[in-house]
C-alpha cells in the first residue's frame, strides 16, 4: 500500500483499508457517505415553527450530549462487625429473582447515569429509549455523521478511534414494505423481505445507487453500525413484535456489528428487543445541560456556518451575550424551564427567543 501524497486523500485511503473494502466499493462507499454528511450536517428545524429569517446550524456545533439511566444488578459488600462478616439471613442473601438460600452474595438493583457517547463505548447492542423530542432521533444522526465525516470526527465527538460504516433506517419505511400485498384480490401476501434485504432499496429509493454489495460487505466484516430509528412508529404490537424480530435476526447474523435502536418508552415492553440489547432510558435535561445548549446553540447561530475557532472576539462575546440571555430568559420562569428539560422543546424556546431579538 502507497499512501497517496494529499492528505484528504490519504485519509480516505486509510478509511478504506479500515473497512478492508475492495477498489470496486471504494466509489460506492465515497458516494454514500457524502450523502450521509449532506443529509445530517444541518440541524433539522423543519416543521417546529415558523421561522422570520431561516437559519441552518450545523449539527456538531449545537448538539447537546444526551445523559441516559441504565438499571444495573451490582453485589453489595458483605457486611461486618468489628471486621468480621455478618452471616446473612436467607432472604437477605437472595439473588434477584432466584430462590432463598443461604450463602448466596447480596445483589441490588441501582440506576447508573451514563452520557450515551460513553454507552455507544460501552455496548455493541442497544436500545435508547425515551420521550417524545428527548433527541433519540437527533443523536442517531449525530452518530453518522461523526461516522461519515472520518476518524477524527469519530475520535473526537464519541470517542471511537475506529468508526464503522453508519447506515440509519427509519424502521417505519421496513412496516411500509412489510404492509405491500398484491392489488388483485385473492392472492397470497408477498413475501416478507427480511431487514437485510430491504436496507439497500430503501437508500435506492432515496435516490442513490444500489448498495447491497457495499452494505454486505461491511456487515461481513463487522465493519458497520445499524442505527435503526422509531421502533415505536411500528403501530400494532404484532407488527412491533415482528419488526422486533427483523432487528433481532439482523444482530444474530453479524454479531460483530453495532446496532443502536431507539423507541419511545410507552409500549417498548409490549414488545422488547431480546438478547444481548442494553436498555437506556434518556434522561431530562438538566441546569448545566440547558446552559450548554444555550452557549453551543448562541455560538453556532453567531457563527452562522464558520467554524468556532475562526471567529474574532467581538462574534464570541455577542454568542456569550445571547446565550446569557437565552438561559435567564428559560431559567428565569418555573414554568418555562419544567419545558426546558425536553431537548425539542428547548429547541423551540431557542427559536422564539431568536424570532425576538
Amino acid at each position: 500500500f502507497e499512501a497517496p501524497p494529499d492528505e484528504s486523500a490519504r485519509r480516505e485511503a486509510l478509511a478504506a483499508l479500515r473497512l478492508g473494502l475492495p477498489a470496486s466499493l471504494e466509489g460506492l462507499r465515497r458516494r454514500y457517505l457524502e450523502y450521509i454528511v449532506a443529509a445530517y450536517r444541518w440541524l433539522d428545524l423543519r416543521g417546529l415553527m415558523q421561522v422570520r429569517n431561516l437559519i441552518r446550524l450545523p449539527l456538531a456545533q449545537v448538539y447537546t450530549p444526551l445523559t441516559a439511566e441504565k438499571e444495573e444488578v451490582r453485589l453489595q459488600p458483605t457486611p461486618e462487625r468489628d471486621g468480621v462478616p455478618v452471616p446473612l439471613l436467607p432472604e437477605e442473601g437472595a439473588r434477584p429473582g432466584g430462590p432463598d438460600r443461604e450463602g448466596y452474595p447480596r445483589f441490588e438493583r441501582v440506576t447508573r447515569r451514563v452520557s450515551l457517547d460513553q454507552a455507544l463505548r460501552e455496548h455493541r447492542r442497544m436500545v435508547v429509549l425515551g420521550d417524545p423530542g428527548s433527541g433519540k432521533s437527533t443523536f442517531l444522526r449525530y452518530v453518522a455523521l461523526a461516522c461519515a465525516e472520518g476518524p477524527e470526527a469519530a475520535r473526537e465527538r464519541l470517542g471511537l478511534d475506529d468508526p464503522p460504516l453508519p447506515i440509519l433506517v427509519p424502521l417505519a419505511a421496513y412496516v411500509l414494505e412489510l404492509k405491500k400485498r398484491p392489488q388483485e384480490t385473492g392472492l397470497p401476501p408477498l413475501p416478507r423481505p427480511a431487514l437485510e434485504e430491504f436496507i439497500p432499496r430503501y437508500f435506492q429509493g432515496l435516490g442513490l445507487p444500489d448498495l447491497g454489495p457495499l452494505f454486505a460487505h461491511v456487515l461481513k466484516e463487522g465493519r458497520a453500525i445499524l442505527l435503526l430509528d422509531g421502533l415505536d412508529e411500528v403501530t400494532s404490537a404484532e407488527e412491533r413484535r415482528m419488526v422486533a424480530q427483523a432487528v433481532e435476526a439482523l444482530a444474530a447474523t453479524y454479531p460483530r456489528c453495532r446496532f443502536v435502536v431507539t423507541s419511545r418508552i410507552a409500549g417498548y415492553d409490549a414488545a422488547p428487543l431480546g438478547g444481548d440489547f442494553a436498555r437506556l432510558t434518556i434522561a431530562p435535561f438538566e441546569r448545566e445541560d440547558i446552559q450548554r445548549f444555550a452557549r453551543q446553540w448562541s455560538l453556532a447561530f453567531e457563527a452562522a456556518g464558520a467554524e468556532p475557532e475562526t471567529l474574532p472576539p467581538e462574534i464570541r462575546q455577542r454568542a456569550e451575550a445571547r446565550a446569557d440571555d437565552l438561559f435567564a430568559a428559560v431559567t428565569g420562569h418555573p414554568a418555562i424551564e419544567r419545558l426546558a428539560v425536553n431537548p425539542l422543546l428547548l429547541t423551540i424556546l431557542a427559536l422564539i427567543h431568536h424570532q425576538g431579538t
